[in-house]
């Protein structure tokens, strides 16, 4: 069932913005983090790069929404899942995941990528939204994510400078602004209004 308004305008692809971030992150940078305001579509950027890339990528999110939501044992749940998956194996019962046991697996999934020569994708929504004067555990979700490993990289959302993020992350990290629809891409998402067009063609 769709979840939706039938009346809610399409998604707008923004495939140019997905391939130049998979340049970067292929090339020598390791981590990228989109920035702007709110409601741009740096979500919706996240997602449509996790479906472009999916055999290569990782999609996790946190949120204020709950104390679950932003929980380091949830996010560990999660990792363990996906990595088992990346690496062809059956999903781990909850009873048996540990820490200990997502950083086994990242470090398979590490020396696989490495091997194929092909990094994998950690893409991470939703850290900005995290209160970090009131949320204890930030640095443990971090903690959790295999930053070293060199058949890695991370794509974030947020503000470069005021993201958790280790020291040494935040000197390689490369912050991306996510821009404003195009005349194309606002003439799509406008394509259901009368005059639409010539609206576009006055501003």
């Amino acid at each position: 069932m769709p979840t939706s308004s039938p009346n809610a305008p399409a998604e707008i692809k923004r495939d140019n913005l997905v391939r130049t971030l998979a340049t970067l992150l292929d090339g020598d940078t390791r981590t990228v983090v989109l920035e702007g305001p709110d409601g741009i579509g740096k979500s919706t950027l996240l997602s449509q790069f996790a479906r472009a890339y999916e055999d290569r990528s990782i999609l996790l999110s946190v949120s204020n929404a709950s104390r679950w939501s932003q929980d380091p044992e949830r996010l560990a749940y999660e990792l363990a899942i996906l990595a088992s998956n990346k690496l062809g194996r059956p999903e781990p019962p909850l009873e048996d995941i540990t820490r200990r046991l997502v950083a086994r697996l990242l470090v398979e999934l590490d020396r696989r990528a490495r091997r194929d020569g092909r990094p994998y994708y950690v893409i991470l929504d939703g850290l900005d939204e995290l209160d970090l004067d009131t949320v204890q555990s930030h640095s443990e979700l971090l903690d959790l994510l295999p930053f070293g490993g060199d058949g890695f990289r991370f794509l974030l959302a947020g503000e470069l400078a005021r993201l958790p993020l280790p020291e040494q992350v935040v000197r390689a990290a490369k912050p991306f602004q996510v821009a404003f629809l195009n005349r194309e891409e606002s003439a799509a998402y406008l394509a259901d209004i009368p005059a639409s067009h010539s609206f576009l063609d006055n501003i």
